[in-house]
């Protein structure tokens, strides 16, 4: 194990040194998506999170980056198994270690004993669920889960839940299984990756997924200055303003105006 100093804090994280995602971490001092990172630590200050949810969550870059309040709820989704080691360690040295709950599964829409899921031996960073026969990919199988069946027994009504998804085009699925924390929540702020490149490479219809943000978020991104913009025309503006900023991989997702306001 690598331990990496996460830049900013004084927080450490555990990486495979030979996994080119590891390598990255390594490279960047555990912060190689700064746009979304810096936005997360902003969106816990200003939020004081009650649930918190980090799906494809990795090595842990982004959900370790912030201190939570004590009373805060954390689930750490990753369905790659050789990651688990790694992000144990990372949460073990974590001031909120006992609130964090690692999840082994797949995130889905569905509850299933087991699917398919595809581990790229040389970058952790590019599994996915989508299949990929490579000599790299390595197929495995496992349960699936919704985000909704975390948290079955527990009251939402007066939560302010934070999440991040970055499963490698598998975020519609996810967010189609949280419907109930979607709605029940008193407020809710997400981060999606949102690939397009990758994801048509799956087929995956980006007009209609940007439809379907619409209908139930503000849709915006940061810019290179760190700056919270919103798109009021997704399905448009969205590929439009990505084509011009090629840095910008992810969509920031809020359930009211008002909290575009708090976080811009």
């Amino acid at each position: 194990m690598y331990q990496v100093s996460i830049r900013g804090t004084d927080r450490v994280m555990y990486v495979n040194p030979k996994d080119r995602r590891g390598g990255r971490m390594i490279r960047f001092s555990g912060l190689s998506q700064p746009r979304v990172t810096n936005f997360w630590r902003h969106s816990v200050n200003a939020l004081k999170p009650s649930l918190v949810v980090d799906a494809g969550v990795n090595y842990g870059e982004v959900l370790l980056s912030s201190e939570y309040p004590v009373d805060t709820v954390i689930a750490a989704i990753e369905a790659n198994e050789m990651l688990l080691p790694y992000l144990g360690r990372s949460i073990e040295e974590h001031p909120n270690a006992s609130q964090i709950q690692i999840v082994h599964a797949l995130v889905s829409d569905e509850d299933r004993e087991k699917a398919s899921f595809f581990v790229n031996k040389l970058h952790s960073g590019l599994s996915s669920a989508h299949p990929e026969y490579s000599k790299s990919s390595r197929q495995v199988e496992l349960p699936t889960t919704t985000i909704d069946s975390i948290f079955k027994d527990r009251d939402v009504n007066r939560d302010t839940l934070l999440f991040k998804m970055d499963i490698e085009g598998y975020e519609w699925h996810a967010l189609r299984g949280m419907k109930r924390l979607l709605t029940q929540c008193g407020t809710v702020v997400g981060c999606i990756e949102f690939n397009f490149a990758y994801l048509h490479s799956k087929n995956i219809d980006t007009a209609e997924f940007l439809f379907y943000l619409k209908q139930s978020f503000v849709v915006c991104t940061v810019n290179r200055r760190g700056q919270l913009i919103e798109f009021t025309d997704p399905v448009n503006e969205v590929p439009k303003y990505f084509a011009l900023d090629k840095g910008c991989n992810d969509l920031m997702l809020l359930s009211r105006r008002d909290l575009f306001d708090l976080l811009k």
